[in-house]
């Protein structure tokens, strides 16, 4: 068995937030990259049958603010992110752990399990996995949804709990990785 090492030089990582409540037009839909993670695939052949990814949440960066009654400001990514880090517990649990067994590596669709780690809460999580091969790689297309109740974790609100985050995250991943 070898292992095989692929970070965010291989493709992104990426958060979807959704609002919800009374207020939750003035809110913002966001998408937050996660700027700093590693994974370690264990290979055997040609399968994979074992993957651990560790994301920093002190790497988050928002990327985008769909939505709302004004654009997201810079100061409005900065409070977003100081937000996120105390909703996640982020000192005390500094980074998110995603495991899981055997992983497809043939071209198509499939559900692969494994468990997520957040806030120091280990919860099982299914991903739908899409693979492509282009040009003498792999292309992966990762789809799943956290729910932050799951894990113990409040979903921020404001505006005296008017604007709430949606309690369900959708996590996406494309990645790519070379064949040879």
């Amino acid at each position: 068995m070898t292992e095989r090492r692929i970070d965010q030089q291989s493709g992104d990582l990426n958060l979807h937030t959704g609002r919800a409540g009374a207020a939750s037009k003035v809110g913002h839909d966001l998408t937050i990259r996660v700027a700093s993670w590693s994974a370690v695939a264990e290979v055997e052949g040609a399968s994979v049958a074992r993957v651990r990814l560790v994301a920093l949440l002190s790497s988050l960066e928002v990327v985008r603010g769909e939505g709302g009654v004004k654009p997201l400001s810079d100061k409005d990514k900065a409070t977003v992110l100081k937000s996120a880090a105390e909703t996640l517990h982020a000192k005390e649990h500094p980074e998110v752990v995603f495991e899981c067994g055997p992983v497809p590596t043939s071209p198509g669709e499939s559900t692969v399990a494994g468990t997520v780690t957040v806030a120091g809460t280990t919860q099982p999580i299914d991903l739908t996995v899409v693979i492509q091969e282009v040009g003498g790689a792999l292309r992966f297309q990762v789809r799943g949804e956290v729910v932050q109740t799951a894990f113990g974790i409040k979903p921020y609100s404001g505006l005296l709990g008017a604007l709430k985050v949606r309690d369900m995250v959708e996590v996406r991943a494309e990645l790519r990785v070379a064949t040879s």
